[in-house]
């Protein structure tokens, strides 16, 4: 069995191993399941609760290669088509309530023309679409800078997933004052 400790140093006042409030370096040690190895590591933190949540994933993935699994991490999600990636982020966006205006400018810049640019270079899965693709000089149709810049800070926020675009709201700034990341 895994336990947290306190490594305290001298301008620490407390000299408790199992003293939680103090900002000294936490520390894992004990052994992993009744038979497993023992173990002192550090939780390369100095907060207590990111102590556990360490130790709690040192027990799930001892416990998990015990039964035979190969890794302890969730399945890898599916796959996001640009369709579904793009109603996704509309719909977060929409549940920020922001103005009419902007909804109305973000759905033109994405359902009309990001999923079009999109259906005629036959790219269906958003980890296809790269930021190359879009800076090429004839990649967005009439030259459209802003489609670019936002569709650019768009993916550049996204890692792969629609739920990390509802982070990034494009209409807030004027395209000169957006930057590439």
């Amino acid at each position: 069995m895994l336990s947290v400790y306190s490594r305290h140093y001298p301008p620490c006042p407390s000299g408790d191993l199992n003293y939680k409030r103090c900002r000294c370096p936490k520390w894992i040690n004990g052994r992993l399941g009744s038979d497993g190895p023992f173990i002192r590591r550090s939780a390369k933190t100095r907060s207590w609760e990111k102590a556990e949540d360490f130790k709690r994933k040192l027990e799930d993935e001892y416990e998990a290669k015990q039964k035979g699994l190969e890794e302890a991490t969730r399945p890898e999600p599916a796959v996001l088509t640009i369709k579904d990636a793009v109603a996704r982020f509309l719909k977060s966006k929409r549940n920020e309530n922001l103005a009419d205006s902007t909804l109305d400018k973000l759905t033109t810049t994405f359902e009309k023309q990001f999923l079009g640019w999109a259906n005629s270079t036959r790219f269906t899965h958003l980890t296809e679409v790269t930021t190359a693709d879009l800076e090429e000089p004839t990649s967005i149709p009439n030259g459209n800078r802003w489609l670019k810049i936002t569709t650019l800070a768009w993916l550049a926020t996204s890692s792969d997933s629609a739920l990390s675009l509802a982070k990034y709201t494009p209409l807030r700034q004027s395209p000169s004052q957006l930057s590439y990341y």
